[in-house]
């Protein structure tokens, strides 16, 4: 009985509040919409022909007060960022890339209550188009608005259609958005000549919210068979070995997204070796996630950048992490690009390869444990790949017919082929030696050293690479 009274109690509460509430709001719309203030007064209710009632002008100062207050809030938030009149109006910070000689990419993604999270914009030199690649929650609709480029001097287009992404793709889901819009003739000749302009979205049906003069630079020109795209921080001591695998493979050029910040990151000493011979491209990546979203939001953002940006200039695009090998198992066929080039995979948005845990029993010997390489340290392996669509596959990707994509595969595009791991390529993983997972085992163990067999003529092969650089 006691409960039951107090509840009603409570409802009681509720509804005088309510009521009291609605009697306000409706006593000041009636107010403002009936005693207008006369001409030359403006402000004090003092000066209006019919004041208000006495009951509502507490209210109504109340509401100036928190009016005023936001007012000067939103001024010296204005002044502290930098931005203008127009809500959302920056300008945004970039990093220009001198080793690539026409890349650009935003310190950090633009975001804005009034406006869809944008992670990067560039402009395709072969479709002409400004693409803006993005991440949004499964419920936003900025795929139902429609916006519009502003290049200056009254040069505008309208972007095009936005394919909706509603996916629940994977154990933690994301959702992508691509945003396009024509590069006039104009501003496509400006392009080809300086390689860097800037651009404005608006949204259309609120023309206050808008990011202005975001640095956009044209897409590489050089063609490429097969490249690789990863994105990493601080893990600096896998990457050497790694990339002189790939290298071997056939791989033509690598793009690492470091996530580290720029004050912290020390992959362009690590790595100035590759750099100098233009085999790798260090891209700064230090996004942040968004609030209620995981690190995968900006991995994911980094993965379909790179297939957007590269859908021209690589004809296949490696999507693999840096302690995850791709090995031939095919004598005949030594290197990745002998299984890429069967015309007949021309269709495909990607080949899907089935991960292979590689790891060390804890009872392994010191010898093993302290090896130089990663490949002398885990010469064990499971009995049997990973199930195939579990969350461990990777692909070999055909940017080219890829709208939406997504740490293990594509999400939205073309058809996936998958490759025999016996037969085929297989993804080698030394999950044990990164650190990110310390407490990761296997728990069925199988000798297999091909891998350390395969690492030494590399390093033989490497060894002459040298010679021939240097010479």
């Amino acid at each position: 009985m006691l409960r039951c009274l107090l509840r009603r109690k409570r409802s009681l509460v509720l509804y005088l509040a309510a009521f009291i509430v609605c009697y306000v709001a409706v006593s000041l719309l009636l107010y403002t919409n009936h005693d207008t203030p006369s001409i030359g007064s403006v402000g004090s209710p003092t000066h209006l022909k019919n004041p208000p009632p006495p009951h509502l002008r507490s209210s109504r100062t109340l509401l100036q007060r928190i009016e005023n207050k936001g007012a000067n809030l939103l001024r010296r938030i204005k002044i502290q960022t930098g931005l203008s009149d127009t809500w959302c109006d920056t300008v945004v910070q970039t990093n220009d890339l001198p080793q690539v000689g026409n890349g650009c990419y935003l310190r950090n993604k633009l975001i804005c209550n009034g406006m869809p999270t944008i992670h990067s914009a560039f402009a395709d030199m072969t479709d002409n188009q400004v693409v803006f690649v993005g991440i949004k929650y499964k419920n936003d609709s900025w795929h139902k608005e429609q916006y519009f480029c502003d290049f200056g001097d009254n040069i505008v287009t309208t972007t095009d259609p936005i394919v909706d992404d509603n996916l629940s793709f994977g154990g933690q889901p994301q959702y992508n958005m691509i945003i396009t819009c024509p590069i006039p003739a104009r501003v496509l000749a400006y392009l080809h000549k300086h390689e860097i302009t800037t651009v404005s979205l608006h949204r259309s049906s609120e023309l206050r919210y808008a990011y202005v003069n975001i640095p956009i630079c044209a897409t590489a020109k050089k063609k490429k068979f097969l490249s690789v795209c990863t994105m990493v921080k601080g893990m600096d001591y896998l990457i050497p070995d790694w990339l002189v695998y790939y290298m071997y493979m056939g791989v033509e050029h690598v793009y690492i997204y470091d996530n580290s910040h720029e004050s912290d990151s020390t992959l362009p000493s690590t790595l100035k070796t590759f750099i100098d011979i233009g085999f790798v491209t260090i891209v700064p990546w230090s996004h942040t996630h968004t609030p209620w979203k995981t690190y995968l939001e900006v991995q994911i953002a980094h993965e379909n950048d790179c297939m957007w940006r590269h859908r021209h200039d690589s004809y296949w695009m490696v999507k693999v992490d840096v302690d995850e090998f791709i090995q031939p198992m095919n004598q005949s066929k030594p290197k990745i690009i002998d299984y890429l080039t069967d015309p007949s995979y021309n269709h495909l948005a990607a080949v899907r390869m089935r991960n292979w845990f590689f790891a060390r029993p804890w009872n392994a010997s010191d010898e093993e444990k302290n090896a130089l390489t990663v490949f002398e340290r885990n010469t064990w392996r499971q009995p049997e790949p990973t199930l195939e669509n579990r969350g461990r596959d990777k692909s070999i990707a055909r940017p080219i017919n890829i709208h939406h994509y997504k740490i293990h595969g594509v999400k939205l595009g073309g058809e996936t082929y998958s490759l025999d791991p016996y037969t085929d390529l297989r993804l080698v993983h030394y999950r044990t030696d990164n650190p990110r997972h310390p407490r990761f085992r296997i728990h069925q163990f199988i000798r297999d050293q091909s891998m350390v067999t395969q690492w030494k003529e590399i390093e033989k092969w490497f060894a002459k690479y040298q010679q021939n650089v240097n010479s």
